[in-house]
């Protein structure tokens, strides 16, 4: 069990050492005044406040000290789990005393005897205790008007996460958790203070100071992403509302009445002129590539000629579709004629040419000859020279290779 160097005496308001309980034990006048764990769990009347009594080692040339009262040892135990303590190190105590601590000074300062500075960096109204445990925040700061709309948030929830603490709920943009776990000992229960104590809130204070303005301006940063977010989801409706209700028009007077609503501030932004445009220009490809399909068996001049059919009849409303429809018949069409051209060819080559073994073969078998016959051949030139041959006589562009044929008689 934790030891006490120090406790708070409520008769006289004010921190007590060991040496001072003694006194007051010898004298008679300790058990029916005695000392407590914590001020602020006493005044609020905490059922987990421990009474504690010094312990007198004068006769073994040990340190006196305070320890917890006979039968209230437990109250740290159930301290501990009624913050939500994981219980699996022997630390767990003094894990809930330094939770139950700061929390303590944190409602001293900001709300029981305000400290001035830390009221105006938070924009603290009000602070809430809430139930203990680990399953909800320890406290609720309330902002002030100021504080609300120059940072959106209206309250904050705050939580103090220790090494075998840590939050039981889903954590939301207004929650707060002020981790102390890389935080030492001695500053969340300084010693020349009296042992385990509410903390000196100058010692603190800087170090809560900065990490409220982290999480401030972090909360600030995911709040303005979240309205952004928010604002662009708003702006894709009004563009699709728009686009719905103009969709049917021909580019240029669609071009017109986008302008006229934008002029006449019809639209909420440019960001929505900009999207409901982009959307147009998107539909009018998709009707595009429609009819370039459904028309796709017709040569360029048939093509063009029932495209004027269609814009005739009324089915087509734009010029400016007509010349995307037939840009994208353009490309269908020669790539249609390159495709034709290679297989064409690809099919006036012999047989042989795609066979790549069978000329591999061809050409090793003839060079093996010529080398057998004549071992001082360079095969690297053979082999150059072969395989030109072979090419260009697969290709037509010569003879096959061999003797001239013979001369006629008449020759």
């Amino acid at each position: 069990m934790p030891r006490f160097e120090r406790a708070y005496y409520p008769l006289t308001d004010s921190w007590v050492d060991v040496e001072f309980a003694l006194r007051m034990r010898n004298n008679g006048d300790y058990r029916e005044n005695p000392c407590w764990n914590s001020r602020a769990s006493f005044l609020r009347g905490s059922k987990n406040a421990i009474r504690l009594v010094p312990v007198d080692n004068s006769g073994n040339d040990k340190v006196n000290f305070l320890r917890a009262w006979p039968g209230d040892e437990d109250k740290l135990k159930e301290e501990a789990s009624e913050l939500g303590v994981d219980s699996g190190s022997s630390e767990y105590i003094l894990c809930a005393l330094r939770v139950r601590n700061l929390i303590d000074a944190l409602i001293l300062n900001l709300r029981d005897e305000p400290d001035p500075v830390s009221v105006e960096l938070l924009g603290v109204i009000d602070v809430e205790e809430l139930e203990s445990g680990a399953d909800c925040p320890d406290i609720v700061i309330h902002h002030e008007g100021r504080f609300r709309v120059q940072f959106g948030s209206e309250s904050t929830r705050l939580f103090v996460r220790d090494t075998q603490r840590t939050p039981g709920f889903e954590i939301g943009l207004d929650d707060w958790i002020l981790d102390v776990s890389k935080v030492s000992s001695d500053v969340l229960k300084p010693l020349d203070d009296g042992g385990v104590t509410i903390p000196d809130w100058n010692d603190i204070k800087i170090l809560v100071h900065q990490y409220w303005v982290r999480f401030r301006e972090g909360r600030a940063r995911a709040l303005a992403s979240r309205l952004e977010e928010r604002q662009s989801v708003l702006d894709k409706e009004e563009a699709k509302d728009v686009l719905q209700e103009l969709g049917h028009l021909s580019f240029s007077d669609f071009n017109a009445e986008i302008k006229r609503m934008l002029d006449e501030e019809e639209l909420s932004s440019r960001t929505v002129y900009d999207m409901v445009y982009e959307m147009f220009q998107v539909q009018m490809e998709a009707e595009a590539e429609r009819i370039q399909k459904d028309l796709k068996s017709y040569p360029m001049e048939g093509f063009e000629a029932e495209l004027t059919k269609m814009f005739d009849r009324g089915d087509i409303l734009s010029k400016e579709l007509i010349a995307m429809a037939k840009k994208l018949h353009e490309r269908y069409l020669k790539r249609q004629a390159d495709y034709s051209s290679r297989h064409a060819a690809l099919r006036s080559r012999p047989l042989v040419w795609d066979r790549d073994c069978a000329v591999k073969n061809h050409r090793k078998g003839l060079i093996e000859q010529i080398t057998q016959n004549d071992p001082s051949a360079n095969r690297m030139k053979l082999e150059w020279k072969w395989t030109r041959e072979l090419q260009e006589t697969l290709d037509g562009a010569r003879r096959p290779p061999g003797p001239p044929p013979a001369a006629s008689e008449g020759g």
